[in-house]
C-alpha cells in the first residue's frame, strides 16, 4: 500500500514479498504485488503473481477480474494457449454467456 502510492516500488514489492512468505494462502499481497509490476511494465512478473493468487481468491467478481487480466496478460505475451485457458475458465465461469 503505502510504498506504492509514494512511488517507493522497490520497497513495496520487498514488503509484498515477505508478506507471501509468511502468509502464503492469501491473495491479498498476491495481488498486490502483481499490480506493482503490471504497474512498473513488468508483464511477465505480473503474470506470474496473479496466477499465485489465482486458486485463493474467494470473491467470484475478483476471480473473473484477475482471469480477465491474465487472458489479457497472456496475449501481452503472445501466450496464446494461456490466453485460450484463461478464455475458456471466463466461459465456463458464465455458463456459456460471455
Amino acid at each position: 500500500g503505502i510504498y506504492k502510492q509514494d512511488g517507493q516500488h522497490d520497497r513495496a514489492i520487498a514488503t509484498y514479498e515477505k508478506a507471501i512468505a509468511q502468509n502464503p494462502k492469501d491473495s491479498t499481497a498476491p495481488l498486490a504485488l502483481a499490480h506493482v509490476l503490471h504497474d512498473r511494465g513488468d508483464k511477465s512478473g505480473a503474470e506470474k503473481y496473479f496466477e499465485k493468487a489465482l486458486p485463493l481468491i474467494k470473491a467470484d467478481a475478483e476471480k473473473e477480474q484477475v482471469l480477465r487480466t491474465l487472458m489479457q496478460l497472456s496475449l501481452d505475451l503472445k501466450k496464446w494457449d494461456q490466453a485460450k485457458k484463461h478464455h475458456r475458465s471466463l466461459v465456463t465461469r458464465a455458463k456459456g454467456s460471455f
